[in-house]
């Protein structure tokens, strides 16, 4: 994972947040949501999308993380942060859908 922020290098855990608070909000991003309500304050007029694609099931199947930080070198608003993010898939349980991974 490659994060460009705003922030100069070598201020990854003292400002906006230390590292491990910024993994755990961008994997429970990458989840399955537990409850139609959750990361909501009400619900929206249209229903959710079928299918509805996440890349985890859950945020406990992740094995590894490699994480590197950049400076962000264009305008952004101070919290935004640009994220590149390489994923190896692997299957867990053996399906007829997941056969070709």
């Amino acid at each position: 994972m490659l994060l460009f922020r705003q922030q100069p290098r070598g201020t990854l855990i003292t400002d906006g947040g230390d590292i491990d608070n910024r993994l755990k909000t961008l994997l429970d991003g990458l989840r399955v949501p537990r409850g139609a309500m959750e990361g909501r304050a009400e619900l929206p007029q249209e229903p959710d999308p079928l299918p509805f694609f996440c890349l985890l099931e859950d945020d406990s199947l992740v094995t590894k993380v490699s994480v590197e930080s950049e400076q962000l070198l264009r305008p952004a608003k101070p919290d935004e942060v640009v994220a590149i993010i390489s994923v190896h898939v692997k299957k867990t349980v053996l399906s007829h859908d997941n056969m070709t991974l």
